[in-house]
Order: structure tokens, then C-alpha cells, then sequence
């Protein structure tokens, strides 16, 4: 004992819990045990199915410009990936069935579907800026709705 103490800088703590649980009859250690009794509390799992129909459902905005010919798609600007788990939510109340976390929501959504959020902000057609000046200055005519 006093060897490893004074070769190697540990304290007597990892040496004395190494001798410890060595298996006396092979001389070799245990296996380590953490992590492996498996009753930990879990949530109850839900459905990704049901997920992927909900961010299915969304409606996707039309390209302009550059954004045309690009294969990743846009959801509206007032979406986020907070907001839609908070609409799967209600969905999932409604039907009574079994909500999945928000991180496994989270995962789905960034790993099997090439969505955006962001509103254009150099890449706009004329028919958005002039809705976008006449939404500040109130005066919607009925070709600009």
C-alpha cells in the first residue's frame, strides 16, 4: 500500500476501495455496478409517430429568390420549435393520449425534417414589402390582401 501512495499522487481513498472490491478468488476486480439497476422513474413514452403527423401538419411558406431552389423549407416566422410543442400538447390533451418530452420533440424535429423559421429578410418579393409597408401605414387595399 504504501508503494502506490508514494508513486503515484492519489489519496488512500481509490486504493482502499479497489482492494475492497477485488473478487478474492480470481484476485481481480468486480465489475462496476453503477448505473445498472434499472428502476429509474421514466415518462411514460409517448408516441413519435404522432409528432412527426403533427410537424407534418404545418403549413409551409413558399420560397422567394435564392430560397427557391434550396431543399430545406420554411415554417412561418411566428412559429417556434417551443410554440409548436406547446400546440402537440393541446393535441395530445385532447386526444388523451400519451405526450413524448419536449427533448425527444426537439430531436425528431431537427434530425428527420429540414425545417426553417426565419422570415426573409433580404429575400422578399414586391408583393411582401408592399404588405409589409401597408400593414405599418394601415392603408390595405384589397389586391395587396
Amino acid at each position: 500500500m504504501p508503494f502506490y501512495l508514494g508513486t503515484l499522487p492519489i489519496s488512500q481513498k481509490p486504493v482502499y476501495t479497489a482492494h475492497s472490491t477485488k473478487n478474492v478468488e480470481t484476485n481481480t476486480l468486480t465489475q462496476d455496478q453503477r448505473g445498472k439497476n434499472g428502476n429509474s422513474k421514466r415518462a411514460p413514452k409517448g408516441d413519435p409517430v404522432l409528432v412527426r403527423e403533427h410537424i407534418k401538419s404545418f403549413s409551409i411558406v413558399e420560397s422567394h429568390y435564392c430560397r427557391a431552389h434550396t431543399k430545406r423549407e420554411y415554417l412561418g416566422s411566428h412559429l417556434s420549435i417551443g410554440k409548436m410543442y406547446e400546440l402537440y400538447l393541446q393535441q395530445c390533451h385532447t386526444q388523451k393520449t400519451t405526450a413524448v418530452r419536449k427533448s425527444k420533440y426537439y430531436r425528431i424535429f431537427v434530425t428527420e425534417f429540414n425545417l426553417g423559421f426565419h422570415s426573409p429578410k433580404r429575400d422578399r418579393c414586391d408583393l411582401c414589402d408592399k404588405f409589409k409597408v401597408a400593414k405599418h401605414t394601415q392603408t390595405l387595399t384589397d389586391d395587396i390582401k
